[in-house]
């Protein structure tokens, strides 16, 4: 009875931590939805903690999943202060990869809690462009 409790427990698990589950997805990977001429990012905001910093930078891999024929435009992903006297984070790079269908951005931490805004930025076949502008949280 036990192991078959168990064994139920880890379906269920297994089930949450699924791709397209109502679990939010990892800050460090987030995924972007284009439907109905709508662009979503889960999750929103991003919530990057000293925890999440690798070989001492921020890492973000926006992840287009279920969005059709867009992909990412050049400028797939800006960032810019969240604030007229915010600041931009250190050492921004940011890359379209996979033909458009990913978006990779690092970054140095600053001590302390900074918000960014960023604009999610997708593009179809057809040239039809849409843009989103969600936020970045870091604290370290």
């Amino acid at each position: 009875m036990i192991r078959t409790l168990l064994r139920v427990f880890a379906l269920a698990a297994a089930l949450l931590a699924a791709p397209g589950s109502a679990q939010a997805q990892n800050p460090k990977e987030p995924n972007v939805v284009v439907a109905n001429g709508t662009i979503t990012v889960d999750p929103d905001p991003i919530r990057l903690s000293r925890g999440h910093v690798e070989n001492g930078r921020w890492r973000i891999m926006w992840v287009l999943a279920r969005s059709g024929d867009f992909r990412f435009t050049e400028d797939g992903i800006s960032v810019h202060p969240a604030s007229e006297n915010g600041v931009l984070p250190d050492d921004l790079l940011c890359v379209r990869l996979s033909n458009g269908a990913r978006f990779f951005c690092s970054f140095k931490p600053r001590n302390g809690k900074f918000n960014y805004k960023y604009d999610v930025n997708v593009v179809n076949q057809a040239g039809g462009r849409i843009s989103l502008d969600p936020i970045i949280n870091t604290e370290f």
